[in-house]
């Protein structure tokens, strides 16, 4: 039974340059509602699906400051976030009633750019999908 009444809403995490942050937004008891418990609590009816990182084209238009360029070949052609999307899938499969939770990313109309998405260094989707 879920905690609230509602439809479904969809539930994000966030992939950035700092994998501890990451992993502590998806499951370290350091923040008062982090998203592995946080689906738990509303049960799986109403979540409709889960998001692994928020708008993943932008990060190449980022400050250098913000976002190094080590940091860009990381999560593009080092795989950092395909190795985060497998992870949040392992962990949601072991979640009961939550493996059949369709996992996606929320991109900005920048994503658009290309036929059939953009695909650059900095922003390797057509790769990764």
């Amino acid at each position: 039974m879920s905690l609230i009444s509602l439809e479904q809403l969809q539930v994000g995490t966030q992939v950035t340059c700092n994998e501890t942050e990451d992993d502590a937004d998806w499951e370290n008891a350091t923040r008062l509602y982090l998203v592995l418990e946080l689906i738990q609590l509303l049960g799986r009816p109403a979540v409709m699906a889960v998001a692994v990182g928020n708008e993943m084209e932008l990060l190449q238009f980022k400050s250098a400051k913000i976002v190094p360029p080590e940091c860009i070949q990381r999560i593009w052609k080092g795989g950092y976030f395909y190795d985060k999307m497998v992870t949040r899938a392992a962990d949601l499969d072991a979640i009961e009633g939550f493996g059949t939770v369709p996992l996606t990313s929320v991109f900005g109309g920048y994503i658009m750019a290309g036929n059939p998405f953009v695909e650059t260094p900095g922003g390797r989707f057509v790769t990764v999908i």
